[in-house]
C-alpha cells in the first residue's frame, strides 16, 4: 500500500459520490509504489460493503472520468483474471458537465444505481476499454500474484513526486485518530467490519466529518435511551445519521415541535403535570430527547394552566 495513494483518494478527490469514493479509496490500499493494483470485484465488494453491480458500474466511471487507467488480462478458459488499474494522483475530481462530460457520464457519477446488474467481472454496463500499449499479458498461472515480468506505461502523472514533505502520511495518521474517537463512542460488535467504517470516514469532506464526530455521542445515546439496535460506524456515516441530531440543535424549542414545551421528568414540572393529568408521574408516558440528552414529554406550555385557564410559562 502506498500511504501517497491512499492519502490522494482520501484528501485530494473530490466531486465523486460516496460509492464512488470508497471504491477508489479501496484501490489506493491495493496500489503499489506506482499506483498499480489488481484486486478483484468480490474483493472491493467485501472491502467497501458495496454490492457487485454498484461496484462494477463505479469501476467504470472512474476510468471514463481519468481517475485511472484498466488494463485487461485473458485467463485461462472460462476463468477471468481481475483486471489490472493504474492510479493516476494528479487526477483531482471530475469537470464541472458543461466542460465536456457526457450526460451519461455525468449520471454515472452522481446517481445511484440500485437494481443495476453488471456483466462480467472485468466490464460494466457493456463498455470495453483496449488495454495500455505497454501492457503484456502475465505468464500462466500468475493468477493475483505480484506483476513479475508485467509492464505497464503508466500516465507521465503517476511519476511525478505527490508530497515529498510527508505530510500525507500525517494526515492518514490523523484520520485515524478521528475514526478511534467514533469507534469509542459507536462500541461496536466484535462482528463489524472497521474497515468499512474506514472507507465512509475517508469519504466525507473535513466539515461533515466534524459534524459526525460532534454529533456521535447524541445520537448514539437517543439509540441507547430507545432501545434499538446501534447502527454500524458505516452506517451511521454513509446515512449520514448525524444530520439529525444537527437540525435539532439549530433549532429553536418553539420550532421543534410546533411551540410545545420539552418538560424534563421527574421535574417540577413534569410532577405538576401528572397532577394535572391524574397519572402516576414513575409511569406516565415519556421519550428520550437527544438534544437535551433527557427523558420527559412535550406540552403545550411548562407548567400546566391554572385553574382560571391560563397556564404557568415560567422558565
Amino acid at each position: 500500500m502506498g500511504i501517497e495513494h491512499v492519502t490522494w483518494a482520501l484528501r485530494r478527490v473530490r466531486g465523486i459520490d460516496t460509492a464512488a469514493k470508497m471504491v477508489l479509496i479501496s484501490l489506493s490500499n491495493f496500489a503499489d509504489a506506482a499506483g498499480l493494483c489488481w484486486p478483484s470485484v468480490s474483493t472491493i465488494c467485501a472491502d467497501t460493503g458495496l454490492s457487485e453491480a454498484t461496484v462494477k458500474r463505479r469501476l467504470a466511471d472512474l476510468v471514463k472520468l481519468g481517475a485511472m487507467t484498466k488494463h485487461e488480462r485473458a485467463g485461462e478458459g472460462r476463468r477471468q483474471k481481475s483486471n489490472i488499474y493504474a492510479l493516476d494522483i494528479a487526477w483531482m475530481g471530475p469537470p464541472e458537465p458543461e466542460a465536456g462530460i457526457s450526460g451519461k457520464s455525468a449520471d454515472c457519477v452522481i446517481m445511484d444505481d440500485i437494481g443495476i446488474v453488471g456483466d462480467a467481472e472485468g466490464d460494466a454496463d457493456g463498455v470495453h476499454s483496449e488495454p495500455h500499449q505497454g501492457a503484456q499479458a502475465e505468464p500462466d498461472g500468475a493468477l493475483c500474484e505480484p506483476h513479475r515480468g508485467l509492464t505497464v506505461s503508466p500516465p507521465l502523472s503517476l511519476n511525478r513526486q505527490f508530497d515529498p514533505s510527508g505530510k500525507g502520511e500525517e494526515e492518514a495518521r490523523a484520520l485515524e485518530t478521528i475514526f478511534q474517537k467514533i469507534v469509542k463512542i459507536a462500541n461496536p460488535g466484535p462482528t463489524e467490519s472497521l474497515q468499512r467504517g474506514r472507507l465512509a470516514l475517508g469519504a466525507l469532506s473535513a466539515d461533515e466529518i466534524e459534524q459526525a464526530v460532534k454529533h456521535a455521542p447524541a445520537f448514539f445515546a437517543a439509540i441507547d435511551a430507545e432501545r434499538r439496535k446501534r447502527p454500524s460506524i458505516a452506517t451511521y456515516l454513509t446515512e449520514r445519521r448525524w444530520e439529525a441530531v444537527a437540525r435539532q440543535a439549530t433549532m429553536k424549542p418553539t420550532e421543534r415541535t410546533g411551540g410545545k414545551f420539552f418538560v424534563r421528568k421527574d421535574t417540577d414540572a413534569w410532577l405538576a403535570w401528572c397532577r394535572f393529568e391524574g397519572k402516576d408521574p414513575d409511569r406516565r408516558f415519556s421519550v428520550f430527547s437527544a438534544l437535551h440528552k433527557a427523558h420527559g414529554a412535550y406540552f403545550d406550555s411548562l407548567f400546566p394552566p391554572k385553574q382560571g385557564g391560563n397556564s404557568e410559562d415560567a422558565a
